[in-house]
């Protein structure tokens, strides 16, 4: 935790190996994707992955969920404008997270692989996207809320990142 007026650090939180996204929750709770650590041969995760919450109140981990699979790690953590549904990667598949939930949901929302995804703040429409062959153009396909494919259409070579304005 770094004082932002003095540039200096006041304390560290372990959250676990690799920390990859941050998102700031509704009631304003940390949310950290750590994406684990793989062996020396990277055949298994010698620390899975986990999603964690931090109270930013006391800087202390309040919630730590830890991911099943030693082959497969958690990765682009996104939340929506109000706050309140997380979303992330894993194991092929796209999960929501409720930001009062106490529990991964087992049940993915969308059942597909994506290269990068966003969530627009105004419609709550989801955007993955598809690198294809990392070469020639990709795409992006477009769901609802509650998850239904509403269009796709082509875009530029390896597209990864979403911004919304």
């Amino acid at each position: 935790v770094i004082n932002s007026l003095t540039n200096t650090s006041i304390t560290s939180i372990n959250v676990g190996a690799n920390p990859k996204n941050i998102k700031m929750d509704a009631n304003g709770k940390l949310w950290v994707l750590c994406s684990g650590q793989w062996d020396p041969t990277y055949t298994f995760l010698i620390k899975p992955g986990k999603l964690v919450r931090i109270d930013t109140a006391t800087n202390l981990v309040d919630l730590s969920l830890p991911f099943a699979s030693t082959f497969s790690q958690p990765s682009s953590l996104v939340i929506n404008a109000a706050g309140n549904t997380l979303y992330y990667s894993y194991n092929s598949a796209v999960y929501s997270h409720a930001h009062t939930s106490s529990a991964l949901n087992a049940t993915a929302l969308i059942n597909r692989n994506f290269y990068g995804f966003g969530v627009d703040p105004v419609t709550n429409y989801f955007y993955g996207s598809d690198a294809v062959d990392f070469s020639s153009n990709g795409k992006v396909i477009r769901y609802n809320a509650a998850a239904t494919v509403v269009d796709s259409f082509a875009v530029g070579v390896i597209p990864g990142n979403f911004y919304f304005k």
